[in-house]
């Protein structure tokens, strides 16, 4: 028997074992960063794989009693770096870490014998995947089709987990924190790198370039993946209750613009000033918001990349690097495949198809992405397919708003709902449907209306209890009661 709940409180806190454990694991988190990073540049003698090895035990509790804390952090600090960190099988290392993650979490959901019912958004997204998947059979590229809806599927499958996970106030304000380290450490990591030859001069602006095996990082995916970790850190700088917290938070976000100003990313620069100005407009803390402003733009002036981009875009004649070229390449087969697209993941080959039909002042190669997510969709999927999209993001958004002013909830809703719209303004340059933060903003969203406003499913321990408790050796189900006692 299932039965719905109005609210789901945990009232268990965090003991001292548990923030030593915390801070264990955010050591443990970067030195596996480092490893991994120096295991792609091929030197790997040194001894921070025996340090890892030490700390499993630590790991071990953590992904069997806060999965969402750890695996979980592991798998926020691995996207950025997601096409870099190659693994076996053609799999990343950012996946076979969101695995781990997707089972630490289903684990821990039977043990508990609890779950939340997704919140609303998830739906829409879940009517977007099926129609994705339904348009497969009128695919003009069927094979990429095929590899670009496996990828989206993996994404939405865990988003699912995330959104039926029941995190505990304290887990998930922890894991929500942990956002920041990940993103302060690939800013870090990113100045490194350029201030050690690690930058590349393109339309005479310097940028940062990084690249691992002959494999290059795209500069605006590295550019947006410190989009949400910067709205993540503005809200614990101007609603965090220590000042400690507050002002350790304040700089992040100043080394997380520097990292994204070094990447000359256009886009997502323009994304993140969206960031800080919807914070100055819906937060209470206005006046210290647009001082803080200030000093960012003070701090941008010292990185020119991305002025310099502005101001030089040769041979491409105002059109945002070639961008409206593709895209009207691209639009032109909507004469004849407007209403249903030509299938998931096509783009490239229905540019191909119209190449010759539609001038171009300046030649933009073969088979090119679309850059945009509206022009991407409405190609692939038609209207139909856009509308879907559009829905899902809408209902990303909207279904915060029962997130008052009053609600402790309402520093959170802001920076999330700033992500969004920062991510929405980047999908207009760069292709999203696959990009892991973009779900991965859209799934936190999922979390937070889950503490706002839980809707719980759970199965009663009477006499489904009962039944397990005879088929389950007495060992077992007493190790499972200490793993999740009954009621927390």
């Amino acid at each position: 028997m299932i039965f719905v709940t109005p609210e789901f409180r945990n009232k268990k806190r965090f003991s001292g074992p548990k923030v030593f454990a915390i801070l264990g694991l955010a050591f443990y988190a970067l030195i596996a960063f480092l490893v991994v990073v120096k295991s792609q540049s091929g030197l790997t003698s040194s001894p921070l794989p025996a340090l890892i090895v030490a700390m499993l035990p630590v790991c071990a509790y953590l992904a069997f009693r806060h999965p969402m804390i750890f695996p979980f952090v592991l798998y926020v600090g691995f996207v950025p770096f997601d096409s870099l960190l190659s693994a076996t099988g053609g799999a990343t290392v950012a996946r076979l870490v969101a695995g781990a993650t997707a089972g630490a979490m289903i684990l821990r959901v039977i043990l508990l014998r609890r779950a939340f019912v997704p919140q609303r958004s998830w739906y829409f997204f879940g009517a977007m995947v099926v129609y994705a998947t339904v348009s497969l059979l009128w695919d003009v590229d069927s094979q990429n089709g095929v590899e670009e809806m496996t990828a989206i599927g993996q994404l939405f499958l865990f988003m699912t987990i995330l959104a039926v996970y029941p995190a505990s106030k304290s887990e998930f304000k922890t894991g929500i924190g942990l956002f920041v380290p990940c993103g302060l450490i690939s800013a870090l990591y990113a100045v490194h790198e350029y201030y050690l030859g690690g930058s590349a001069s393109r339309d005479g602006a310097d940028r940062l370039e990084l690249s691992s095996g002959g494999v290059a990082l795209d500069f605006n995916y590295y550019a947006g993946s410190f989009l949400l970790p910067i709205s993540i850190a503005m809200y614990f700088t101007f609603y965090g209750k220590q000042p400690v917290v507050r002002l350790a938070s304040a700089i992040s976000t100043l080394v997380m613009m520097v990292g994204l100003l070094l990447t000359g990313s256009r886009g997502a620069f323009l994304s993140a000033i969206a960031i800080l100005v919807y914070f100055a407009i819906r937060s209470k803390f206005r006046v210290q918001v647009i001082s803080f402003i200030g000093l960012a733009g003070l701090v941008s002036l010292f990185f020119p990349s991305v002025y310099m981009r502005f101001a030089k875009d040769p041979a491409q004649q105002g059109s945002a690097s070639g961008r409206t070229f593709i895209w009207e390449t691209g639009l032109h087969s909507l004469k004849e495949h407007w209403i249903f697209g030509n299938g998931i993941g096509s783009f490239g080959t229905t540019y191909d198809k119209n190449f010759l039909d539609v001038y171009q002042a300046t030649f933009q190669g073969w088979s090119r992405p679309s850059h945009n997510l509206f022009v991407g969709v409405i190609t692939e999927l038609g209207v139909v397919g856009l509308v879907f999209v559009t829905a899902a993001w809408y209902a990303s958004i909207r279904q915060l708003k029962i997130i008052d002013k009053t609600s402790e909830w309402f520093g959170l809703r802001l920076a999330f709902e700033g992500a969004i719209f920062a991510l929405l303004f980047l999908a207009l340059s760069i292709d999203p449907m696959y990009i892991k933060y973009i779900w991965l903003a859209h799934s936190m969203a999922l979390m937070l209306m889950n503490q706002a406003a839980p809707r719980e499913f759970r199965l009663p321990n009477a006499s489904q209890a009962n039944v397990g408790r005879a088929r389950a050796p007495a060992f077992a189900l007493h190790a499972a009661e200490r793993i999740a006692p009954r009621g927390g």
